[in-house]
């Protein structure tokens, strides 16, 4: 009746392979099918009375359907924070719960979970927390033939253990590199774009080495992700009947880009 986190569309594909399953038990109908025996004296009994009892516990799990404080509810709050405009915003999956006060400007939109991975929620403005982006330094540069190898570090300036990186080169990447192992070449990176997540950030950042085709800028849009919210803002005390979503790398994240 209700799969947080997966919708519909993973309901009905569910559906569909059970479909196929019941259809097993088509042969096994044909025999009785023809029989006109009473329900007592036939081999129908056994199988009416499994549907009988599946009937009434369908309907008992309908009835106490729901969310308490022994089985709370999963969402999640994100505050999200762009740290070149300095705009910030409040990103939740159900405006209609305890972060209705956050939300009460809120607009359709798609948010992101995980790294490049989006759901449709909720955003609405939120106050601006000095907090600072994560950083990219170029180390170098070095032509070979109608390629050039850029060495990069990114690391996250306020100690975030997740990092989510999206390139966009003006030619192909040819082959890139994370500390000294080589990533598997793509479609998109043959397209110029390399969307790089990483888990376990070391405080001093990791070494990326891109091998780029051609001439022209290379662009990184670069977000990282923290536990929790910011303490410098008031937010609403979680109901006992809610619990955080494990649906991101992070509970209720503090992101910054």
């Amino acid at each position: 009746f209700r799969l947080d986190g997966m919708g519909f569309p993973a309901v009905g594909i569910m559906g569909l392979f059970t479909a196929l399953a019941v259809g097993l038990l088509v042969p096994h109908l044909g025999p009785r099918l023809a029989g006109q025996r009473a329900l007592l004296g036939s081999g129908w009994l056994a199988p009416v009375a499994a549907a009988a009892l599946a009937v009434i516990l369908v309907a008992v799990g309908v009835a106490r359907l729901g969310y308490d404080e022994a089985y709370p509810r999963p969402d999640f709050v994100s505050y999200v924070l762009d740290a070149d405009s300095g705009r910030a915003a409040w990103e939740a999956g159900d405006r209609e719960s305890w972060t209705e006060p956050l939300l009460r400007n809120g607009r359709e939109a798609d948010v992101e979970l995980a790294p490049f991975s989006t759901f449709s929620g909720w955003r609405a403005p939120a106050p601006a927390v000095d907090l600072p982006g994560p950083e990219l330094e170029r180390v170098g540069a070095r032509p070979d033939g109608d390629t050039v190898s850029m060495r990069l570090r990114l690391r996250s300036a306020r100690g975030a253990d997740n990092l989510a990186t999206e390139f966009r080169a003006s030619g192909p990447i040819v082959a890139a590199s994370v500390e000294g192992r080589e990533l598997p070449h793509t479609a998109d990176m043959r397209d110029g774009v390399l969307k790089l997540p990483y888990v376990g950030l070391p405080a001093d950042g990791i070494a990326v080495v891109l091998e780029l085709r051609g001439s022209g800028m290379l662009r990184a849009r670069m977000s990282d992700r923290t536990q929790g919210l910011p303490d410098q803002l008031r937010v609403p005390e979680r109901p006992a009947d809610t619990m955080p979503a494990a649906l991101s790398f992070r509970a209720d994240p503090t992101v910054v880009a």
